[in-house]
C-alpha cells in the first residue's frame, strides 16, 4: 500500500515497487556511471517519499544540485561552507541524561569518536600518551557537566582549553 515506484524488472517486465521502511534495513546506496541517472532517481524518490508521508529528508549535497528542490519542497538549506558561520559541534550531546558514572556509555562513546576526530586533524596515528591525554580531557569535560546544576553542550574551545592545561 506504501510502496515506492523503482523501476521494472529486466527479465519479466513487472514493477518493482517497495516499502523501504518495511525491510530490515531501509538505507540505500545509489551508484552507477556518469549520465546514467543517478540525480534523477534520488530526486523521483525524495518526491515520492515527500508526496506519500511525513519522513524527514536529509541531502548532503557537496555538488549543491540540490538546492533547487529543497526549495520547492519547502526544505532548509543548510550551507557548511568554509565562507559560512554556520558549523557542527563535535561534543553536541544530551547532556541532561548524563551521569557520573555514564552508565549510558555516551561519555566512553564521545570520547572514541574524539580519539578519531583528533587523529583526523592530525593525519597521523595517535601515541599511546595522546590517547591518554585526549581520553582523560573528555571525561573530564562531560563528567564536570553532569555534576553541576546547570547543564550545557560544551563546545570545542573548553575542550582545547582542556587540552592545553594537560
Amino acid at each position: 500500500e506504501d510502496s515506492l515506484y523503482y523501476g521494472l524488472n529486466a527479465l519479466s517486465n513487472n514493477l518493482i515497487m517497495v516499502d523501504r521502511k518495511e525491510l530490515k534495513n531501509p538505507n540505500g546506496l545509489i551508484l552507477g556511471t556518469p549520465g546514467s541517472g543517478k540525480s534523477f532517481f534520488c530526486k523521483m524518490e525524495m518526491g515520492n517519499v515527500f508526496l506519500s508521508g511525513d519522513d524527514e529528508i536529509i541531502i548532503i549535497d557537496p555538488m549543491n544540485e540540490y538546492f533547487d528542490i529543497a526549495e520547492t519542497y519547502g526544505g532548509t538549506v543548510v550551507n557548511m561552507s568554509t565562507y559560512t558561520n554556520n558549523y557542527v559541534n563535535p561534543l553536541a550531546m544530551d547532556v541532561e541524561n548524563l551521569d557520573r558514572n555514564d552508565t549510558k556509555g555516551l561519555v566512553r562513546e564521545k570520547g572514541e569518536f574524539m580519539l578519531g576526530l583528533c587523529e583526523q586533524c592530525m593525519g597521523e596515528s595517535l601515541n599511546s600518551r595522546q590517547k591518554s591525554i585526549i581520553d582523560r580531557c573528555v571525561r573530564k569535560l562531560y563528567l564536570d557537566i553532569a555534576k553541576s546544576e546547570v547543564k550545557h553542550v560544551p563546545v570545542m574551545s573548553e575542550f582545547y582549553d582542556l587540552l592545553l592545561k594537560q
